[in-house]
């Protein structure tokens, strides 16, 4: 996946009222997420904001600020509360009482300013107190604001996770560990695996959720648009190999992204763990895809069919075996003893292998110019 993601971090642990006591966790939570977006690929933006700061300070770096991008992570972190109505993010030198928006930061103005912002998706983590009252103000202020702007240019997408629901309390610490555990490993649930290139927000407020009910606690999740692939997996086999010339990232993406992994599986029936091939029948149907790879010049061969049909063991095969050391260790393991050639891909037949679950039109479009060398500008 390519783009050009930032991340920013605000964390706010040391008071001078006394009122708001100190978070002994936010620096750990802090330097833990910025290990975490680094490794993801993500470029950090604002970094003076890491250590938070006093209201004057957060708001001149901010508004300097004129970021702007494919995908944006924003995370805060330190004390939350709502006050006559108005949730606030509690600055360094933000008062006990008699909140206002000199005083503090409100979580309506921080909407409107990342709403104002260039970025096509972007995901906001709230870690603090009443951050579930938080989310749906700043979702309420974002959505405002989006309908009042031009709708010209590509749709923006926007989800919110916070630590807390409603105007619950949330544990120092916490969100980001278990926001960490849940990206670098993956969700017990599998809900996505190694072979999904990005992560999608709603997926991952329901696996942190899980994970902090033993806790009593639980995330509040809010959207606009369609849930946001806004976290690249770092299980996934991409995010791990750097980009190469363009044959060598064709074979990377059919060998060890999609191929090796989704479609390898579906093309010998079996699951992550498991071994041998198992791939049987659809021999009518093989001859016909081979015959259109061997002898078509031009055109549009589709594949439909209901869920469970075996769409994705027909192309997975054909896929798998148009790569040769594929071709070939189906071979040595006795795959092939008695499939007719006919029933066989050319070697080298397939120039792009795309899964297309979790990803957006636009990281189609990139992959696909990828796989013909074109620009993406």
């Amino acid at each position: 996946m390519t783009d050009d993601g930032r991340f920013v971090l605000v964390g706010i642990g040391d008071y001078q009222d006394a009122s708001w006591p100190k978070l002994n966790h936010v620096s750990a939570s802090v330097e833990r997420l910025y290990r975490l977006f680094r490794g993801l690929g993500y470029g950090h933006e604002l970094p003076d904001l890491a250590d938070g700061g006093d209201v004057a300070t957060i708001t001149r770096r901010l508004r300097a600020w004129h970021g702007g991008g494919s995908r944006l992570v924003l995370y805060w972190t330190g004390h939350g509360c709502v006050d006559a109505g108005e949730h606030f993010l509690i600055a360094a030198d933000s008062p006990g009482t008699r909140l206002d928006g000199l005083s503090a930061i409100t979580a309506k103005a921080l909407a409107r300013f990342l709403a104002n912002r260039e970025f096509h998706e972007v995901l906001i983590l709230l870690d603090c107190c009443a951050g579930g009252a938080a989310a749906s103000r700043v979702a309420a202020e974002i959505c405002e604001v989006l309908d009042r702007t031009s709708a010209a240019g590509p749709e923006r997408r926007f989800a919110v996770i916070a630590s807390a629901r409603g105007y619950d309390s949330a544990e120092d610490g916490l969100f980001a560990e278990t926001l960490e555990h849940v990206v670098r490993h993956g969700p017990e649930d599998r809900r996505w695996t190694e072979h999904d290139e990005t992560i999608r927000s709603d997926e991952l407020a329901d696996a942190i959720t899980r994970i902090l009910s033993d806790h009593d606690a639980a995330t509040a999740f809010r959207a606009l648009g369609a849930p946001v692939p806004a976290l690249r997996n770092p299980l996934h086999p991409s995010a791990t190999v750097p980009d190469e010339d363009v044959e060598t990232k064709r074979l990377r993406r059919l060998r060890s992204a999609d191929v090796d992994q989704h479609l390898v599986l579906s093309a010998r029936g079996i699951e992550v763990g498991e071994t041998g091939w198992y791939f049987c029948g659809r021999e009518r149907l093989l001859r016909r895809v081979v015959g259109y790879l061997q002898h078509a010049e031009r055109g549009l061969f589709a594949i439909t069919g209901s869920p469970g049909t075996g769409k994705s063991a027909l192309l997975g095969r054909i896929a798998t075996l148009s790569v040769p050391a594929l071709r070939a260790a189906a071979e040595e393991e006795g795959a092939l003893h008695d499939t007719p050639s006919s029933a066989l891909p050319p070697l080298g037949s397939v120039d792009l292998a795309l899964s297309c679950r979790n990803k957006t039109l636009d990281d189609c479009l990139r992959a696909v110019a990828d796989a013909l060398n074109l620009p993406t500008h």
